[in-house]
This record gives C-alpha cells, sequence and structure tokens, in this order.
C-alpha cells in the first residue's frame, strides 16, 4: 500500500501542476485568441511547451498569414492601457484598441513565417509601460512532400536532379552541401521557387535510398508529437557503371586565384588500369573533341590507398552543375570526372537597400531599422559571411548565387558598436557598416517656455499672447524625455533662437540671437548612453540672461517676438519652426487728462431747476482709460475718473457763474481713433461746489486737444 502512494502521489501532483499551468493564461490575460481562416486557437486550448516555456500554437498555410488577435484581460486590470511593441516579425493591420472593458483586439499580418525565430508579440501594461507580458508563439503547419520518379537507372557520376513537389516550399530547410549514404551523395537546393533533390551516385548495384526532408516549421504527427522531419517515400535504385569510367578525386572543389592562374597542385585520384602512370592527360568540358581547355593532369605515383598521385594544373573555371568534365588522351575521352574550379570568395561591393528605397553604397545604418544588404563578388555561395555583434539576421535564398549575395538585417536598437564588421569565416572581409546615431528634426513640443502663466509647450502658442501682468522673466524649458520613444528616435536636436523687443511705437529696444542649442535625448531612451554629449544644453535658458533690457523692465504694449527652431544646414528633412509674439497688454490706464468742458447743464442739491448753458469751463480729471481685450492699445469709447472742475473759467461778463469744484466723470468719446488730435466727448457725473457746499449733478459736451 506505501509503495502504492508513493507512485500515486507524484502523478497526481503532476496532474495538479500541469492542469493549472495549461488551464491559466497569464496574470494579465486570462486567454489570447488567433483567429485565422484556418481556424480559432487560443492559450488555454492550444499551449504548447516549448524549453518549459508556454508557447500559443496555431496552424498557418500562408508564409505572410493575416490574423486577428483577441486580447482577454484579467478583470482584475480591467482599467489598465494595453500597448503593443513592434517587431520585424508582423505588420499591424489594424491597431490594438478596446473592444469592451475585459477585450482588446487587433489584426496582423506576419511575415515569413516559416523563417521567423522566437516568435512573440511583448505588449505593454499600464499608462508608464513599465510592465511587459510576453507571448510567445508557435506557428505550425501540415506537410506534404514528394518525388515523381519514373526513371530507376542512375550511373556512376553522373548527377540526376528531382524536384520536390511541396505545398508549402518556404518551410523546407535546404542542404546546399553534400551529404552520403556510402553508395549515393545528395543534397537539397533551392531553383527559384523549386526544391530540387541531387542524387550523385558512387558505387554500382542495387541500393534503396530513404530521405528525410528538414523542416524549419514542425507539423504534429498522428500522435500530437511535434517532428521536424518528414519522411519521403523509400526510393528503389538500380546504379549501373558509366559508359566513360568515372574517377572521382579528393577534393571536390578547387580555388583559381586570377594572379596565379597556372599553380599546380597535388591532388589524388581513383585508380583504374587504363589510367597510365607518368603521363599528362587533358581536361575539357565535352566529349567530342575540341572542347575548351580546363586543366591538365599529370600521373605521377601510384599509392597504397588504391588511388593515384596526380599534379593538377587548372586554367579556367568551372562549376558542378555545368556537366561532367572529360579526361582525354589527346582529342579521345578516356574518363569521366567532375568537380568545381572557382574562385577564391572576394567581395567587392556591398550596398544597402531600405523599404521603399534605393540600392546605395553608402553604408551608414541607424538603429532599430531593418534593411537589406547586398553582397556582390565570387564564390559568395560558399562564404561564411556574418556581421559582427548582429543575430537577427535572414538570407534571401531566391536572390543569392556565386555572384551575389542578400540578407536582412535588425539593427538592434541598443546596439552599442560604430562599426559592424562583415566577416567571412570569422575573418574581416574589409568592409563594414558605420552606425549613425539617428538626426531628425522632432516637433517643437519637447520645447517649454514659462512667461508667467505657467510651463506649456510652445506648439501650444497658436495665436498671439496678450499678458496684463508684468513678465518677470521667460524661461525656456527642453522636456529631453519625450524626443526619444520606444521604436521612434529623433537623436540630438540642434535649435537657434531668435529674440526681438520692441515698445508700443514699433521701435527696436533690444534683439538677440542663440545659436548652438543642442539638446539631447534622455529619460527612456535606449540611446541615451550612445550619444555624445560634449555640445549638450538640457538647462534652462532664461531671456533675461541673455537680454539687456529686463522683461520687467518694459513698458505697457511692448513686444517681445521670439522665433525657436531647428538649425536647417544640420538636417535634410523638413524643419520645425515656432514663433511666439508676446504683447504686455492693460485693461486699463490711469492719467491725467485736461479738457474743456463747454455747454455744460447742472442741476444743484435744493434747487428745482437746471442752470443755463455755461461757458468754457476747465477740467483736469484724474481718470481711468479702458481697452478692448486681445487688441494692441485700442481704447474702448468711454472713460471714468474724478477731477477738479472750473465752471465758466472762461466766461469774464459780470453775469459768469464761477466756482471750483470736485467732479467724477463719465466721458464718452464718439471719435475713436488714437490718432485722433480733436475730440468732443459727452461729459456725465456729479460734484461737490466748494463755494457753498452744495452737490450738483452735471451733462454736457466738452473739446479735449491732444498733441
Amino acid at each position: 500500500m506505501y509503495k502504492l502512494l508513493k507512485l500515486i502521489i507524484p502523478v497526481i501532483f503532476l496532474l495538479l501542476i500541469t492542469d493549472k499551468l495549461f488551464s491559466q493564461s497569464t496574470d494579465v490575460f486570462t486567454d489570447v485568441e488567433i483567429r485565422t481562416n484556418s481556424g480559432i486557437f487560443s492559450l488555454k486550448n492550444d499551449m504548447v511547451l516549448i524549453r518549459e516555456e508556454p508557447h500559443l500554437s496555431f496552424y498557418y498555410e500562408d508564409e505572410n498569414e493575416t490574423a486577428e488577435v483577441y486580447l482577454k484581460l484579467n478583470p482584475q486590470i480591467a482599467d489598465s492601457v494595453v500597448s503593443i511593441e513592434p517587431t520585424a516579425d508582423f505588420e499591424m493591420l489594424d491597431s490594438l484598441r478596446k473592444e469592451d472593458e475585459l477585450l482588446y483586439r487587433m489584426k496582423v499580418s506576419f511575415k515569413r513565417l516559416s523563417e521567423s525565430n522566437f516568435l512573440r508579440f511583448s505588449f505593454l501594461i499600464g499608462a508608464s509601460n513599465k510592465e511587459r507580458e510576453i507571448v510567445r508563439l508557435f506557428p505550425y503547419a501540415e506537410i506534404s512532400a514528394s518525388l515523381n520518379i519514373q526513371e530507376r537507372d542512375l550511373f556512376v557520376g553522373e548527377e540526376k536532379t528531382y524536384e520536390l513537389y511541396t505545398d508549402l516550399p518556404e518551410n523546407i530547410k535546404l542542404q546546399p552541401s553534400w551529404e552520403s549514404d556510402g553508395n549515393i551523395k545528395y543534397r537539397l537546393t533551392r531553383r527559384s521557387n523549386q526544391i530540387m533533390l541531387h542524387l550523385l551516385p558512387e558505387k554500382i548495384g542495387k541500393h534503396t535510398f530513404q530521405y528525410n526532408v528538414k523542416l524549419n516549421r514542425p507539423y504534429f504527427d498522428a500522435n500530437g508529437k511535434i517532428q521536424y522531419e518528414y519522411p519521403l517515400d523509400t526510393l528503389q535504385f538500380e546504379i549501373k557503371e558509366s559508359r566513360l569510367a568515372f574517377l572521382n578525386i579528393d577534393q571536390e572543389e578547387i580555388i583559381l586565384e586570377t594572379n596565379q592562374r597556372y599553380k599546380s597542385q597535388d591532388i589524388q585520384i581513383d585508380h583504374h588500369r587504363n589510367l597510365k602512370l607518368h603521363k599528362t592527360y587533358r581536361i575539357e568540358e565535352k566529349e567530342q573533341p575540341g572542347g575548351a581547355l580546363i586543366a591538365e593532369l599529370f600521373t605521377q605515383d601510384q599509392l597504397s590507398n588504391g588511388r593515384m598521385l596526380c599534379v593538377l594544373r587548372v586554367y579556367d573555371y568551372h562549376r558542378l552543375s555545368d556537366g561532367y568534365l572529360y579526361i582525354k588522351d589527346g582529342d579521345e575521352a578516356r574518363f569521366l570526372t567532375n568537380f568545381s574550379i572557382r574562385h577564391n570568395t572576394k567581395v567587392s561591393k556591398v550596398s544597402i537597400q531600405r523599404n521603399g528605397g534605393e540600392w546605395t553604397e553608402n553604408l551608414s545604418v541607424y538603429p532599430g531599422e531593418i534593411i537589406d544588404v547586398k553582397v556582390e563578388g565570387d564564390a559568395l555561395d560558399r562564404a561564411g559571411l556574418r556581421f559582427e555583434g548582429l543575430f537577427r539576421i535572414r538570407t534571401d535564398s531566391t536572390a543569392g548565387n556565386e555572384n551575389r549575395q542578400v540578407f536582412t538585417l535588425n539593427i538592434p536598437l541598443s546596439i552599442y558598436k560604430k562599426k559592424i564588421e562583415m566577416l567571412n569565416y570569422g575573418e574581416p572581409t574589409g568592409h563594414q557598416l558605420t552606425v549613425q546615431e539617428y538626426q531628425r528634426p522632432k516637433e517643437l513640443n519637447f520645447v517649454n517656455i514659462d512667461y508667467g502663466a505657467g510651463k506649456m509647450p510652445v506648439t501650444d502658442i497658436t495665436t498671439t499672447i496678450f499678458y496684463d501682468k508684468p513678465v518677470k522673466d521667460i524661461v525656456f524649458s527642453f522636456d529631453d524625455t519625450t524626443i526619444d520613444s520606444l521604436g521612434d528616435l529623433y537623436g540630438k536636436q540642434y535649435l537657434f533662437m531668435e529674440v526681438q523687443v520692441v515698445n508700443n511705437k514699433r521701435q527696436l529696444i533690444d534683439m538677440k540671437e542663440v545659436e548652438n542649442i543642442t539638446i539631447c535625448p534622455g529619460g527612456n531612451s535606449l540611446r541615451k548612453n550612445y550619444y555624445d554629449k560634449k555640445d549638450c544644453q538640457n538647462s534652462n535658458i532664461n531671456l533675461n540672461n541673455i537680454l539687456r533690457t529686463k522683461t520687467h523692465e518694459l513698458g505697457e504694449w511692448s513686444r517681445i517676438e521670439i522665433t525657436i527652431g531647428h538649425v536647417s544646414n544640420k538636417y535634410h528633412e523638413r524643419i520645425y519652426q515656432q514663433k511666439i509674439e508676446i504683447i504686455l497688454s492693460r485693461k486699463s490706464t490711469f492719467d491725467i487728462d485736461i479738457s474743456f468742458p463747454a455747454g455744460l447743464l447742472t442741476m444743484t442739491q435744493g434747487e428745482d431747476e437746471i442752470s443755463s448753458l455755461g461757458g468754457i469751463s476747465l477740467a483736469a480729471i484724474a481718470q481711468f482709460t479702458f481697452y478692448k481685450s486681445e487688441m494692441i492699445e485700442k481704447a474702448k469709447p468711454y472713460r471714468a475718473g474724478i477731477g477738479i472742475l472750473a465752471f465758466d473759467a472762461f466766461n469774464f461778463s459780470e453775469s459768469a457763474t464761477r466756482y471750483l469744484a470736485l467732479v467724477a466723470l463719465g466721458s464718452v468719446y464718439p471719435i475713436n481713433r488714437s490718432n485722433s488730435k480733436l475730440n468732443f466727448p459727452l461729459h456725465i457725473g456729479g460734484g461737490y461746489r466748494i463755494d457753498n457746499g452744495k452737490w450738483f449733478f452735471l451733462v454736457g459736451p466738452g473739446i479735449r486737444i491732444s498733441f
């Protein structure tokens, strides 16, 4: 009983752990679904463990499969904002948006699913984007592959090529180098969009050939197991001896240097009874007489291993796919052989291409970008080209041959190297990519201004500012945390500033130009540690520190005109500029006004009658002038004030009633133009007579002359 419990308890524990693992998704999502034309796949139902990590498996039929993705949120974080990090593995067709309280949806188009490794979705959770949730993906495909072989007879040394029929050729892993099962050499290559199986018999006799096609993306067999190899049907061949004896040499590839064209080298070739010692044979490309001379073979010694030591002199290039080489005695073909005579790997030209652009030999690259690199030269199909420090490299096999190779490179955002060497089997080729920092003009929303109303981005200022309070200072500050963001880099910002100060008569008071303002990205920028910070100036700029006339010394209706923008010769793109005009406006002014009221009508306290029209009086009024809002020095047509009135001051007749009074007057000016020298205001108000101590009311016109 105890032994039985020891066996049962671990099994129950394992089942509980497995059930929990496959029934729960993540702390953020209760489930993630991928919907394609082939079906609906979810973390709950289609999760597989790869390298002990959960993956969402889904079936695809197209290399660039289009899918809808649904994210079901955990109710505990229903209020959180979810965003997605872009990658080169897929393209967003519909942005990630919230469908309801617990559901997000997006539409994506995957790219080259058969070649994409470590495929995943990376989601950022919360407004600060500090929490990251990874959903790993595991695409798989059903595979069918077959060979249609009618002729089952093979000849030693004669290469046969058969097309491998498959519904997803991109998922077939190629095998460009020869391998052997003892009787037949074989390899798998791509020709355009066809997969070709090459067979090269080595020994005569009946032979059973079995080949397993290796896959980039697996399939699930009948038992639900993941399989990365697909077995082809077993093939039966009869290998016959060639009409001409085929002699193998111990090297499949001979390097012919252009500057060492006639250099000889030792090789070993199969011994044959008809191959004579100490004799020179011609090697030509045709069986008939008159073929081009490819090489010469001199038989030197017979070896104990059943081979013959020979001296080979090569004169021209040859590829295995070009056909057989004929070993001739004079013009008569005696034997067959085949080997490659090729250039040494040489890189002569490297060019890059960005999405939608032309090929260029300017090898400057930028962090975070995806580029195509075209390498041109000789014998490149045998080269082991790699780019130092880069791991996400894809090779376009359809565009590659011995003279050209095309790579797709993903330059990491956090790359620290300034130069990326191109290596061939670890050795420098003399070609390199230069990593440049981005230098793109960023919209000026990272520049803030504070003139007394609080800090705000300069891009929020779209009209003239009328400010009716004292301007103690104008301060420009720079929010370097908003320049670079994840996947959107701009680099150092080179700015200038021009300041002009004019008074209310449009006379220039002060002018200043500030050049070489360099703002370096900071905050969460992945490149902040790699920028050259020698010229960075992220500190505030106070105008009072650079102007001779301080802002708090300026009179009313003065103007401060500021232009801030990018230095044009630093960029090759459209730059940004912002113009700011601050007017020191006033709602009202207080001054002394001298006017000449005439024909005033008065009514004195305690009297029932209105006085007769008075003569020309003299009034000295301390009054307020009111201005129209958001208009420059445009006064409203009324004023108010208090002062002294000399009634009938200019009436010298004996009947004149002259007296002094303290008055409060409101005045209306019918001619409301700032350049008017003569005006006829209408006065209304009241006052206190100093001679008799009585209160009175008055109304009447006046004359105002300004100089």
